[in-house]
């Protein structure tokens, strides 16, 4: 191992480029502090052991949050019917609300709606109905997905089935 282009660190320390064997850690090679780094784990030394990443143990609580992140990510991604995309998150979920209590109390008559293509398009009661309860329904069943992976999760019963556990199975589309 030939060590050369000696240089001190911010810190006072000497850092260099090493020659390992055959390849050489090259100036383009990711370096910390002024210190090259191999590219590969063959270009590591010889006698130098690099564990495998073990991934972590999860727990339940970890699992509970990560489903319900997921479930808010699939509320508010939005949705596809008859292939017109609808938005479905917060900000559409409470317009969609007001102009629906509006139109049904009688407040309005009709609104401009803006879709999501720019375009305008006149709605009344009638016609927003459909749409209010294609996102009210998207939004009880991302819940009820929900539901059922925390009382899965709550149900597991050992470390390997937390491990394994796919919380991302049975969301709505």
């Amino acid at each position: 191992m030939n060590k050369r282009n000696f240089k001190y660190n911010r810190y006072g320390g000497v850092d260099c480029e090493i020659e390992f064997g055959r390849v050489r850690a090259e100036e383009d090679s990711p370096a910390i502090d002024g210190v090259w780094l191999p590219h590969t784990l063959e270009e590591f030394p010889i006698g130098v052991d690099v564990a495998p990443y073990v991934e972590p143990n999860k727990t339940k609580d970890q699992l509970l949050s990560m489903v319900a992140a997921q479930r808010y990510n699939v509320k508010t991604r939005g949705i596809t019917r008859s292939g017109q995309r609808i938005s479905t998150d917060r900000v559409t979920q409470a317009m969609v609300t007001g102009a629906y209590q509006a139109l049904n109390s009688g407040l309005i008559q009709s609104t401009n709606w803006k879709n999501d293509d720019g375009t305008f398009t006149e709605l009344t009661f009638e016609s927003l109905s459909p749409l209010a309860t294609i996102i009210a329904q998207h939004v009880a069943d991302c819940f009820t997905a929900e539901m059922g992976h925390m009382n899965a999760i709550n149900a597991l019963s050992d470390q390997a089935a937390i491990n394994s556990y796919d919380i991302n199975q049975g969301w709505p589309i």
